[in-house]
């Protein structure tokens, strides 16, 4: 994601309520927050923004990735992170295969 993560809105109305609109732009849930416990909602979302999307990132990668026991052993019809065992390391390269 680019740009600023979360989205406050206030307006005429929510000023009448003392409250205004936190809105999320990865999952797109709304909040409404009073204006005075605003500050400390945004601080605890960004930190609750940040782990779902290294959980998300994390996730993907293990799925994405596995170790090549002999060339062609699987089918990689799209992009993959493949390890490559060496002597006493493992490296990994993105490769793009197609049939």
């Amino acid at each position: 994601m680019k740009g600023v993560p979360v989205r406050v809105e206030i307006g005429p109305k929510d000023i009448e309520k003392n409250q205004c609109v936190v809105v999320r732009r990865d999952t797109r849930e709304k909040a409404f927050v009073s204006i005075d416990e605003l500050v400390p909602f945004v601080e605890n979302l960004m930190v609750t923004i940040h782990n779902d999307m290294y959980d998300r990132a994390l996730k993907n990668t293990q799925e994405k990735t596995f170790t090549a026991t002999r060339y062609g052993s699987q089918c990689m019809c799209h992009l993959r992170r493949i390890l490559l065992p060496q002597k006493n390391s493992c490296r990994g390269r993105w490769w793009r295969y197609s049939l």
